[in-house]
């Protein structure tokens, strides 16, 4: 599994972390709910919906999921994986932090690819968490096996890829961290599995970007690359490419939905 920068998600002992900064200027996970509101009907066919939440990270898509269902009386039983246990940590506090029923979620350290399960779900949740992993058919073929319904969120040509594009050389290693919703769909297509693919625009305030001395700047900027860590001169390079770009940056998802 291609390496992450955890601390980008980390916060210390003075500051939120450098991914509070995308949640604070992009309006991504807005619509996210919006989106997951319109086709929570799909999903809940059942008197109890069973999910499987992979890369859930903090948890930041999953309360989302948690308030729509508890909005509408939904029962669930909620199954997170992700990598890394400080992640998870901070998800288990915010689940105290809202009184939520702990006993209805299932937080596990594991990576997708070593996750065992004879369990089959009623809905498999991938949200921006592909691009951390070696192999994407066979974790793609895996995860479609879990459960009956799927839905993967990826992001498109804009956006984050601008910035990975203009700046490919500075950008973490990895075979699938640059990349658009368009490979998940070529895969999808040599598996075989049908789906529907929607395309969502957000947006991100990137003007904090356009000077180096700013602190939200800085955290977004490393955010783009990957890194938690950044020299002055590489800040001060991606600043000045900002600076030629509007002070709002379109960022288009792809949402694939897929059912068995």
């Amino acid at each position: 599994m291609t390496k992450f920068d955890p601390k980008i998600y980390e916060r210390d002992v003075f500051q939120d972390s450098i991914y509070s900064a995308w949640l604070k200027y992009s309006n991504e996970r807005d619509v996210l709910e919006k989106v997951f509101r319109k086709k929570i009907n799909d999903w809940c066919t059942k008197s109890k919906l069973s999910i499987l939440d992979v890369g859930c990270g903090t948890g930041s898509a999953a309360l989302r999921i948690f308030k729509i269902l508890n909005e509408r009386g939904v029962a669930y039983e909620y199954t997170g994986i992700d990598p890394y246990k400080d992640q998870l940590e901070r998800f288990k506090e915010s689940i105290s932090y809202h009184h939520l029923p702990q006993k209805n979620i299932e937080l596990i350290v594991s990576k997708i690819e070593d996750f065992q399960t004879n369990k089959k779900y009623d809905l498999a949740v991938v949200v921006h968490s592909l691009y951390y992993v070696d192999d994407l058919e066979k974790v793609i073929k895996k995860i479609f096996s879990l459960a009956d319904k799927l839905v993967i969120v990826h992001h498109g040509k804009y956006g984050i890829n601008e910035v990975h594009e203009a700046f490919r050389s500075l950008v973490r290693k990895g075979p699938n961290i640059i990349g658009t919703y368009e490979k998940i769909a070529r895969i999808l297509d040599s598996l075989k599995i049908p789906y529907n693919l929607e395309i969502y625009d957000t947006y991100v305030d990137v003007s904090s970007c356009k000077d180096p001395k700013n602190e939200d700047g800085r955290k977004l900027i490393k955010f783009f690359l990957e890194h938690s860590v950044l020299s002055e001169d590489i800040i001060e390079e991606v600043s000045k490419w900002f600076r030629t770009k509007p002070d709002i940056m379109r960022h288009d998802v792809g949402y694939f939905f897929i059912t068995r």
